[in-house]
């Protein structure tokens, strides 16, 4: 592993700032799903309100600093990616649970690592690469340069046609 990647996992796993980062990105992220839930269901959540009230006590000052953290973390991510085209990586470091099994919040506090590059706004994609003991599907996720969605889709579409994981469903 490079100095430029080392430096980028400390700062994406050790950093108290990054921590932040992700838990506001996943925040939005949650409301923007429960939005679109909500049109195409017309159901509503009362744990929507839980989030929106924890957003009300994030004071300015510290949205400013976790806009500048989160310019940091992009300029250490390019640095990081250069010289590559795409970096390939899990999604998640475990199996997909069981939709019954899932949390009101999608249970964040399963690692999940799209989280950074959500924040950095890098392309990413994810795909089904297998199948655990108990035929929950596992996944790859490609990640690319900023701007560079073409090269991720081609990297994507390369591997579904290479593999047959595409063609495989889990039991229900």
């Amino acid at each position: 592993m490079t100095d430029e990647m080392m430096s980028l996992r400390t700062l994406l796993e050790k950093s108290a700032d990054a921590d932040l980062l992700r838990e506001m990105v996943g925040f939005a992220a949650q409301r923007l799903m429960e939005l679109e839930v909500e049109s195409l269901t017309g159901a509503a959540h009362g744990e929507r309100s839980d989030r929106l009230t924890i957003g009300a006590y994030v004071r300015a000052s510290d949205m400013v600093q976790a806009m500048r953290r989160r310019l940091m973390l992009v300029e250490a991510t390019e640095a990081a990616m250069a010289g590559f085209d795409a970096i390939l990586l899990p999604t998640c470091p475990d199996p997909a649970p069981v939709l019954g099994e899932l949390g009101p919040y999608f249970d964040n506090r399963r690692p999940m690592y799209m989280r950074p590059f959500n924040l950095t706004g890098q392309p990413a994609l994810s795909l089904c690469n297998g199948f655990d003991d108990s035929g929950l599907p596992l996944s790859l996720q490609i990640v690319g340069r900023h701007f560079d969605e073409a090269t991720v889709l081609r990297i994507g579409h390369a591997y579904e046609r290479a593999t047959l994981w595409r063609e495989r469903r889990p039991q229900l």
